[in-house]
């Protein structure tokens, strides 16, 4: 028998394997994580989201604990906060490489200003059902998460209905400043953001795409588009950007296939 992948498989093991090593590699960031349960799937997969947030006391312990939801909105009260998201759809596993890519990205190096000034968020799996199942799409409920953050039902959508109460709670300690929603597309090449219109409490959507268009030459800046649809206006981008109408709040795609330079496909 031959087994086909749509793409490159990405497991809930990986995810755990990937902060293993995190955790073996990285005692002497100036960054610390923190790994806080915020909800439980449908099959009784925990959802975690890992906090990451400069130590008050930079020591020769592990850069991982294990927080209760109520402890982990306790500290450094006042910071605002930045929140990724990956895998709401199981199937596009390049949210995951992604995610991974963040969370190095933010871990490595010297401690740049505005790492000091923020603390990062990441949920890298929030479908985790969809993911361990087999699903493309949806959880075991049979529902796309990404169609359901306006009104999530606790009893079908419990990923989504505890990430929104959490996010809720995390925006009166440590004002939420940026979200971004990571996918995959199945139908153009390049990366590049799906933005909300502007609006007046917010800074301008459009600055931060074309600023990472201009860091990273995979990320389209002229495939980005700051529009709702219809059939978006129950989805994560448009709700949390209502929720929290002063953070910037983004899809970011990422092709299935690969990036355009000049006249070849990569």
């Amino acid at each position: 028998m031959v087994t086909f992948a749509y793409s490159f498989p990405y497991t809930q093991l990986d995810l755990e394997r990937f902060f293993q090593r995190i955790m073996l590699k990285k005692m002497s960031s100036l960054l610390k994580i923190d790994k806080i349960k915020v909800a439980e799937t449908l099959s009784g997969f925990p959802i975690f989201v890992y906090k990451m947030a400069v130590k008050k006391h930079v020591n020769k312990k592990s850069v991982m604990s294990t927080q209760s939801l109520a402890e982990g909105a306790q500290q450094r009260q006042g910071a605002p906060s930045v929140v990724f998201l990956a895998r709401q759809h199981p199937g596009e596993s390049q949210g995951s490489y992604v995610a991974e890519g963040i969370v190095e990205w933010l871990l490595e190096g010297e401690l740049e200003g505005w790492k000091k000034a923020f603390e990062f968020y990441v949920v890298p799996m929030v479908n985790i059902d969809g993911v361990y199942y087999g699903n493309y799409r949806t959880n075991l409920s049979g529902n796309d998460l990404n169609r359901i953050w306006r009104q999530p039902r606790k009893d079908y959508h419990s990923e989504i209905y505890m990430l929104k109460k959490y996010f809720f709670a995390l925006n009166k300690t440590h004002p939420i400043s940026l979200i971004v929603d990571i996918h995959g597309h199945s139908n153009s090449l390049n990366s590049f953001f799906y933005g909300n219109p502007p609006r007046k409490e917010a800074e301008n959507p459009r600055l931060f795409p074309y600023y990472c268009s201009r860091k990273v030459k995979q990320i389209s800046f002229a495939q980005s588009t700051f529009v709702v649809s219809e059939d978006k206006k129950a989805c994560a981008r448009v709700v949390l950007s209502e929720m929290f109408p002063k953070a910037l709040v983004y899809t970011f795609e990422n092709s299935f296939y690969g990036w355009r330079r000049g006249k070849t496909i990569v």
